[in-house]
């Protein structure tokens, strides 16, 4: 019952608390796409699109909790994590056709496959930083009372430079103290 009441408050007060470091303006671009330069936000594909709605389909009736490690443990099973040469950012339908992807691909493709089974998109972002292994991207959830790092490879994060979600991209001034592993 105490866990509801926090996420009704989450969801009604969200803006107050949650989105203090929204730069909606800011732009961020990396070289995703080889050279070429793109909009990191553009990576949160339509959650209707039929590829995720095929995966997602036998999650959707579970509580999220549950939702959400069975959607992670599902990419384990069937996306073959492989580093890449050179820095090619996958949008999701391009890793589910390969079968295989780097961090930031399995990132990208959990954090669309978690709003599309219908957790809110203001929940899941997807965030960049440094971890002890080099440069590192890893999902982060709201589960309606802390950020829990969704990682796939279970670095120690040591730096976050940003995080976006499909609307907001994020100072890395929030706390991530949640997210460290000592």
């Amino acid at each position: 019952m105490f866990r509801c009441f926090l996420l009704f408050l989450a969801k009604r007060f969200h803006k107050k608390w949650y989105y203090q470091n929204i730069m909606p303006k800011a732009v961020i671009l990396e070289d995703a796409r080889g050279k070429q330069r793109i909009d990191i936000r553009n990576f949160f594909v339509n959650p209707c699109t039929f590829e995720l709605q095929q995966v997602v389909e036998s999650f959707k009736h579970l509580r999220e909790d549950i939702r959400v490690n069975l959607i992670k443990a599902w990419i384990l099973a069937n996306i073959k994590a492989k580093p890449e040469k050179g820095e090619f950012w996958k949008f999701p339908f391009e890793t589910l056709r390969d079968k295989e992807g780097d961090c930031e691909d399995l990132a990208i493709l959990l954090a669309n496959l978690l709003v599309a089974s219908g957790i809110p998109s203001w929940r899941v972002r997807l965030c960049a930083g440094l971890t002890d292994a080099g440069p590192h991207v890893w999902v982060t959830w709201f589960n309606g009372c802390e950020w829990v790092s969704l990682d796939f490879f279970g670095f120690r994060i040591r730096e976050v430079w940003y995080c976006w979600d499909s609307e907001y991209a994020y100072t890395r001034k929030e706390k991530i103290e949640k997210w460290r592993r000592k």
